[in-house]
């Protein structure tokens, strides 16, 4: 990532310094925007403020009212095993020569450690591949370990065979909202489950890469 940050602040609330780098990724709650969106932390003078990257308009559209002084910003990341999150504000937002917002150092961290294989529900576009079949669905749940996916079975629409298929490999695509990247997940189909004018598989992932399993850690933890 960058280079090492050792300290935010000396003086910050949390009984240590905490650790950051630059080119962390951030997910901001800005007052006035709805939901949560992606940055990532460019700069800083210690003790002084933070320099993160403007998020970008073509996932927000008129962020550039809200980045005005004194505004409320609540900014949280994932570092080493960990979730931190703190509250700031806006000092400036500059456009050229580049699109950055310069905001308070914050006084107090908040800091929890990333619980093993937490699932979430969601409600995520996404779309399977089971051997020659594929079919756009919806993962409703997600940890480290597996997902449930369902398909919306639409009238007049070709039916996806279910039979058989336990233990059978599966691979499934998701975008996650504040992580960068289309994840591309390979598992096994572990249970099936019809119901009138749906499908609902359960899969299990495989052996995941430490990036993904990060990614995946990241988006449940921040979803909190």
């Amino acid at each position: 990532m960058g280079a090492n940050v050792d300290a935010i602040l000396d003086d910050l609330d949390v009984g240590r310094r905490i650790a950051i780098d630059f080119g962390t990724e951030l997910q901001l709650e800005i007052d006035g925007v709805a939901g949560r969106v992606r940055s990532e932390l460019v700069g800083m003078e210690h003790g002084k403020y933070l320099i993160v990257k403007t998020p970008t308009v073509a996932h927000l559209g008129g962020i550039g009212g809200k980045l005005y002084a004194g505004n409320r910003v609540v900014v949280r990341y994932v570092y080493g095993g960990s979730v931190y999150g703190f509250e700031t504000s806006v000092i400036d937002a500059i456009a050229t020569p580049v699109r950055v917002v310069f905001l308070t150092c914050p006084k107090v961290v908040n800091e929890r450690n990333i619980r093993s294989n937490r699932r979430i529900e969601t409600l995520l576009p996404a779309r399977i591949g089971l051997g020659d079949q594929t079919a756009e669905g919806t993962v409703t749940d997600i940890s480290t370990s597996g997902c449930h996916f369902r398909i919306k079975m639409h009238k007049g629409a070709a039916p996806f065979a279910v039979k058989n298929v336990i233990d059978k490999d599966v691979e499934l695509s998701v975008q996650l909202p504040g992580v960068s990247g289309e994840l591309s997940l390979l598992g096994k189909l572990k249970n099936e489950r019809k119901e009138e004018g749906t499908v609902e598989l359960g899969i299990a992932f495989g052996d995941l890469d430490e990036e993904t399993q990060s990614r995946i850690a990241s988006y449940i933890e921040l979803t909190d």
